[in-house]
């Protein structure tokens, strides 16, 4: 299962079957939607001031 959800090689993702191709898509939609607003909204702000330090 962790080697399903980990794998990242183009080459391997395309012998998954279709229920690994189905178990790796529903677990990278649950991490991708973990992050709330106010997080983002935080995380955002830390990286504007990190662009703001580098380039100023």
């Amino acid at each position: 299962m962790v080697n399903i959800r980990a794998e990242e090689d183009k080459e391997i993702l395309k012998s998954f079957t279709a229920d690994q191709k189905a178990e790796r898509t529903r677990w990278r939609t649950s991490q991708a939607t973990q992050i709330d607003e106010a997080d983002m909204e935080k995380e955002m702000e830390n990286l504007e001031k990190m662009f703001a330090n580098a380039f100023s």
